[in-house]
């Protein structure tokens, strides 16, 4: 009996281990042909140069060539013109139709939901395409070099677009974008070469690197006012930047919600003129203005706080908002103005005051008193202090002036706290003042020092006006902390930064910082999910200054994860590799593979609940040599939705 319960026990722990490994090990070999959905009873028919889908569900999922059209006895690959897909189909397949040359129109059905990847591309003879309004989703690669097609639009119901949709379409003419989607993946449109016009549907808050690469005839393009993101910094799989040489491209507008102007973004354009950089946008990328010939000049905003090297030509000339700029420039050798200067009649282009003898007449920034020459000494004296009309004295500087000098000066009356006595100097300069007159003499020489006016306190509103602060920006952390940062003001006591959740009402106070030397504060208390507005002032006692620019950030209902990757072995010995999650919120995950630099895949797990995969999983493959990338994000249910995190950090792996 003993025995008996001492096998069963074995027994139920070994198929215990069984079913946990069955949830922890998942084969994701891609070079396997199989469907990502079921047939549904889809069947196919050829007639007269017409190949026909019929059925319900979803067609199955295929590589190049392996449908059965394409081995088919009784007609060649060449024969067929047209395709036509009946209502009840509502899935394309992978690799469906690729490379049908021949084919020159296609019929989509009503019920269609979901072009797969690669399904039409390399179709060269395909001229358009009619899109049903149920439309939600067209995959990577799907019309690929599709070299005659002319003519695209796209219905508004489709939400996703994926990279390489419409890559090297070369006689496309015309395109108008859904008003669903949300991004322009990369590749998208790139090597469209026919494409003049381009107009960025409302809605659309990313564009990634080289969408619109080497649309060498575009000549305009409509950028919309939610667009946040052009292209990105340094991408592991985008050599260009998001319209990297469309050398015909002149001009451009560029939103105020831009935060990022990507690498490479107008590298290759014939941009012209002075480029204005709206106000808002925080960093330039690497040679994101290397145009064919330089642009006349490029304003730079004050938001603009990271710049990388060399994102201009040499040659065009930077304006700058604040003092990194004007260092970044000085480091770099660019010709820069700071636009901070108020211009002088040395600067603002006035006529040269310079003879052809080199000297000078009557143009002169230093003006002789009462139109009297000065000398060189007198000059620089003049600049650096403030001599009154009547000789009386004279107010150095960097002494602020107060209204009351100003009125001493004017020779008004004042009520103070001191006498007309303690104010001037019992001297005969004084009773000459007193008298309305003052000696030629006295009106060319300066004044005594000992003659200059004195107060006894200098009143609050005479204070040095606060600063508005610069420099301001907001960046959103992994653990969903908001680090703020600004430039220290010389004339803030502290300072008081403001929140909402709306952008033009609604701000309440986050902290006082009372030390003067702050530039830094991190928003602990932000909530996962929200919007958050921010700005920030000087404050002195019980005076403030303007508020800042306004600074925004979204947050995630998840923290971004992070994970580890490493070769490892299955239980039966079999190679794999081991993910482990670092940092992670959530009660699901999902994982997505790249195989040597193609598009992601989402693999299937048999529970990708968190809980039941702990925080380490094993992945088997079967093929060697091979690149993968893998990312990952999780996500939970909040009410009756999911809510996903950000995209992990890509990290590949060599097999």
């Amino acid at each position: 009996m003993r025995i008996w319960l001492f096998k069963s026990m074995i027994r139920s722990y070994f198929v215990a281990i069984i079913a946990m490994m069955a949830t922890l090990f998942v084969s994701f070999d891609l070079c396997i042909s199989k469907a990502t959905v079921p047939d549904q009873g889809v069947t196919w028919s050829f007639d007269n140069g017409t190949l026909t889908i019929s059925g319900t569900g979803a067609m199955e999922d295929y590589y190049l060539k392996t449908a059965p059209w394409f081995s088919s006895e009784s007609f060649a690959e060449g024969d067929i013109k047209s395709v036509v897909i009946n209502d009840g189909i509502t899935y394309i397949g992978r690799c469906a139709f690729m490379q049908l040359t021949g084919v020159e129109s296609i019929k989509l059905p009503t019920s269609l939901q979901v072009i797969g990847e690669n399904a039409f591309a390399n179709c060269s003879s395909l001229k358009t395409v009619d899109f049903p309004s149920e439309l939600t989703k067209i995959s990577s690669g799907a019309f690929s070099d599709c070299t005659s097609l002319t003519e695209l639009k796209l219905p508004d119901n489709i939400e996703i677009i994926e990279m390489c949709c419409f890559q090297g379409c070369t006689s496309l003419i015309q395109c108008e974008i859904s008003k669903g989607i949300s991004k322009i993946p990369s590749y998208a449109f790139e090597t469209c070469k026919a494409l003049t016009d381009i107009t960025i549907p409302e809605g659309v808050t990313e564009i990634e690197p080289a969408a619109f690469a080497f649309c060498e005839s575009l000549k305009r393009v409509t950028l919309p006012s939610t667009l946040e993101t052009l292209g990105s910094r340094k991408s592991s799989y985008a050599y260009a930047g998001a319209f990297h040489g469309c050398k015909n491209l002149e001009a451009v507008n560029l939103p105020d919600r831009l935060k990022l102007i990507g690498e490479s973004a107008f590298m290759g354009t014939n941009l012209k003129g002075k480029l204005s950089i709206p106000e808002g946008v925080e960093t330039i990328c690497y040679g994101a203005f290397t145009t064919l010939d330089p642009m006349e000049g490029i304003v730079l905003p004050e938001s603009l706080t990271d710049i990388e090297d060399y994102f201009i030509n040499s040659k065009t000339v930077v304006y700058c908002s604040n003092d990194p700029q004007v260092e970044y420039c000085k480091k770099m050798y660019y010709s820069y103005v700071d636009t901070r200067i108020p211009p002088t009649e040395e600067n603002t282009g006035s006529d040269d005051p310079t003879k052809e003898d080199g000297s000078t007449e009557g143009n002169s920034t230093h003006e002789a008193l009462a139109g009297e020459t000065v000398s060189d000494k007198e000059k620089d004296q003049q600049e650096d202090s403030i001599t009154d009309t009547d000789g009386k004295g004279q107010i150095e500087d960097n002494a602020t002036e107060t209204p009351e000098a100003s009125d001493v000066a004017n020779n008004t009356s004042v009520e103070q706290n001191v006498t007309d006595n303690d104010m001037l100097p019992e001297n005969k300069a004084s009773e000459n003042a007193s008298n309305g007159s003052s000696s030629e003499s006295e009106t060319k020489t300066s004044a005594d020092p000992a003659t200059i006016p004195q107060t006894t306190d200098v009143p609050t509103n005479a204070k040095k006006k606060l600063e508005k602060i610069t420099g301001f920006s907001c960046l959103l952390n992994e653990d969903l902390t908001v680090d703020l940062k600004w430039k220290r003001s010389k004339t803030a006591g502290g300072y008081e930064l403001m929140r909402s959740t709306k952008k033009n009402s609604g701000y309440k106070r986050l902290t006082v910082l009372k030390n003067p030397k702050s530039t830094s504060f991190t928003d602990r208390k932000a909530k996962s999910g929200k919007t958050y507005y921010y700005r920030i002032r000087a404050v002195d006692g019980d005076r403030t200054g303007a508020f800042s620019s306004i600074r925004s950030v979204k947050l995630p209902w998840l923290i971004t994860p992070t994970f580890t990757l490493n070769k490892g072995r299955t239980a039966t010995g079999g190679k794999c590799v081991e993910l482990k999650l670092e940092k992670y919120q959530g009660t699901g995950l999902e994982v997505y593979v790249s195989l040597n630099g193609g598009s992601f895949r989402k693999l299937r797990l048999e529970d990708n609940r968190i809980s039941k995969l702990g925080d380490r999983i094993k992945l088997s493959y079967s093929k060697k040599a091979q690149l993968y990338s893998f990312k990952l994000r999780t996500f939970k249910k909040v009410g009756k939705t999911t809510k996903k995190s950000n995209y992990s950090r890509m990290i590949k792996i060599r097999t």
